[in-house]
């Protein structure tokens, strides 16, 4: 209960990241406002800092290496060019994994979860949600999906989602013979059967 009181009182260590951009709180939600640094590689970290993700394209200037020679072949149909910054366009049923620029010291007995904004998926984008648990050191991502058939069009500093840090179930497992039933159906997971 005290971790609750400090975290709704208090606030959360945030460490923003070399071309990223700190969450912010617009309104009274849920949670906080994510954006865009890099599309990245989620299995690697970047050599000279491994609180980061590997970055596979920084979408912010116009150059020769604005995406690595490994990556250049698999991705470079992607970049499109904007005013300023680059964008990159998702195609239908295409994955792209984003960096989200910044380190976040979850308290201890809570996780944290990244969901898109509503405005994001009412454009037939879809993204993966894992949880975010305590001690986690490196660059938190979200795995984005385009269900749409026309481009998404993905650049940085975009707000994309949201984190939302909530308290986690922290006790064991404990094996029984049965459950105690209490009338409700079984059809789906949480599905009252009305």
């Amino acid at each position: 209960m005290k971790a609750l009181q400090k975290l709704l009182s208090g606030g959360i260590n945030f460490v923003r990241l070399p071309g990223g951009k700190l969450p912010e709180r617009h309104l009274d939600g849920a949670g906080v406002d994510c954006y865009v640094r890099a599309i990245i590689d989620p299995t690697q970290n970047e050599p000279k800092n491994r609180h980061m993700r590997k970055t596979v394209a920084t979408l912010r200037r116009r150059d020769s290496d604005l995406i690595p020679d490994e990556y250049r072949d698999l991705y470079a149909k992607h970049m499109r060019g904007m005013v300023g910054d680059i964008s990159w366009a998702l195609g239908h049923n295409e994955v792209a994994y984003l960096g989200l620029g910044f380190n976040v010291e979850i308290p201890r007995s809570f996780a944290g979860y990244i969901n898109l904004r509503g405005s994001i998926a009412i454009q037939s984008i879809t993204a993966e949600q894992f949880p975010i648990d305590y001690g986690f050191d490196g660059e938190p991502f979200i795995m984005i999906r385009n269900h749409g058939y026309n481009p998404f069009h993905i650049h940085a500093g975009m707000r994309i989602c949201q984190l939302v840090i909530m308290p986690v179930w922290s006790g064991r497992v404990i094996e029984a013979k049965r459950i105690k039933h209490n009338g409700r159906r079984s059809r789906t997971n949480g599905t009252a059967g009305k």
